[in-house]
């Protein structure tokens, strides 16, 4: 992304940033990932403004796409099925698709930054480039959600007409975890929502526990890769990737 935007990054160094910033999340208010990735990305010559504008990117697009798949849970609700009224949860990821569009992602962009006294983007993503990000980050909210389908299947059977329920119920989880920022990592929030999506395929009890599960399982993953990417990184480049805790400019 960062390369569609202009700026030079290194794969492996940028999937090293990516990772290890991952975890600030989990400090509360979310402030430090952005913070620290903007750090890191200066460090390898990536103006500010473009880190940022990264960043707004990667939320809009893990929303969009969240809700995308998430609407599924949503309509497929039986108390629902005699409401024509849900459809109209469907505005929500048309609204996340129109505010990424280019024309109207790069003029809120720059008036933020001309109201922070910044320069504005040299570039935003092509609408062609908004579609195919937002397809891939879709494809890994399904691909997560058939992991949580598959987990919760393998403590409790599921019934096959709650399939479509238990994938969607993960992107359920994640996009409340987005809304609820405030919280590290949406600690609570997530788990709470994905429990309450995968209730109608499992006992409470039991949704409850694969929700935890899947946190933990996760944050596993997150640790694991934020350990092994900058060790790659620098074998690829000969140097390592220190944080920098001095608050980052705009270059």
């Amino acid at each position: 992304m960062m390369h569609a935007l202009g700026a030079p990054l290194q794969a492996r160094r940028g999937r090293a940033i990516w990772c290890m910033t991952l975890l600030g999340r989990y400090v509360p208010t979310s402030v430090m990932m952005p913070v620290s990735r903007m750090a890191l990305a200066k460090r390898e010559g990536v103006v500010g403004r473009v880190s940022f504008a990264s960043f707004v990117y990667e939320m809009g697009f893990t929303f969009t796409a969240a809700v995308i798949v998430g609407v599924y849970f949503f309509l497929e609700l039986p108390a629902l099925q005699d409401e024509p009224w849900r459809f109209a949860a469907l505005a929500i990821p048309v609204i996340g698709i129109i505010a990424l569009d280019p024309k109207v992602f790069h003029r809120l962009a720059d008036y933020g930054l001309q109201r922070l006294g910044r320069e504005p983007l040299p570039l935003s993503l092509s609408r062609l480039r908004v579609l195919e990000f937002l397809f891939l980050y879709a494809l890994t909210m399904l691909v997560a959600g058939i992991g949580t389908y598959s987990l919760a299947h393998a403590v409790h059977a599921i019934d096959s007409a709650h399939i479509g329920t238990c994938v969607a119920a993960f992107s359920v989880g994640y996009a409340v975890s987005l809304v609820a920022f405030i919280l590290p990592g949406g600690l609570g929030a997530r788990e709470a929502a994905l429990a309450g999506a995968l209730a109608p395929a499992l006992p409470f009890t039991v949704a409850g526990a694969v929700a935890v599960a899947v946190r933990l399982e996760q944050m596993a993953v997150e640790v694991a890769f934020a350990f092994i990417t900058p060790i790659l990184a620098k074998r690829a480049t000969g140097r390592g990737i220190r944080l920098d805790t001095s608050r980052p400019d705009d270059g």
